[in-house]
């Protein structure tokens, strides 16, 4: 999944300085603020005894990126209008995959074409939904908000003060780039960057 990336957010999530990573919950993959993502609901996004490609990120760490990445956007929405509900949100289904997949796709035949490039990587068809409504809830944060530059967006995200913290075999919550530190997989690149559409927003 070839994704042209038009830079990353650099926004100071932790509430305390640093970068989160230390101490989670037992049983915890990450904590958000006040919402445990458990390491079993992260095991269920991904293949049992999945092997990925040499140099790709192991999918644990791709799932786990978008799980916090998720609770992250929800609290953005939840404190400038609620969070739309889920038909609301996907009614930008298509426009959401087609600007991942930088071609033109809708319903049925975009979705197979993620579940393609996500069972490549060693996920499965549950961690579809969590990344197509993390682009569901970027695009509306947008688009709510009409953001039009990268400094605006990470703003949105900054003002939260919300903070992350990460098992630390799973690595480090780096809130530089929205991401367990040194990124995702290359083929699910992290939502976190803005879109490059005509109703995106450029990098300034």
């Amino acid at each position: 999944m070839s994704v042209r990336k038009v830079g990353v957010c650099a926004v100071a999530v932790l509430a305390v300085g640093g970068l989160a990573g230390c101490r989670t919950k037992a049983g915890a993959a990450a904590v958000v603020g006040d919402d445990r993502i458990n390491q079993s609901d992260l095991s269920s996004l991904v293949v049992t005894g999945a092997t990925v490609k040499a140099g790709t990120q192991p999918p644990k760490t791709t799932a786990l990126t978008f799980l916090i990445q998720q609770d992250l956007m929800e609290r953005a929405l939840a404190a400038s209008g609620g969070v739309p509900s889920d038909s609301e949100l996907a009614q930008s289904h298509d426009v959401v995959l087609s600007n991942q997949f930088q071609q033109q796709v809708a319903g049925d035949s975009a979705d197979k074409l993620l579940r393609q490039q996500a069972g490549q990587v060693g996920l499965t068809a549950k961690f579809d939904a969590v990344y197509v409504r993390t682009l569901e809830l970027e695009h509306e944060l947008i688009t709510r908000k009409k953001i039009t530059s990268q400094p605006r967006f990470l703003a949105e995200i900054d003002k939260l003060h919300v903070p992350v913290s990460v098992s630390q075999r799973f690595g480090v919550w780096d809130p530089s780039a929205l991401s367990l530190k040194q990124g995702v997989d290359p083929d699910l690149s992290s939502v976190v960057t803005l879109p490059s559409s005509s109703s995106s927003p450029s990098p300034q």
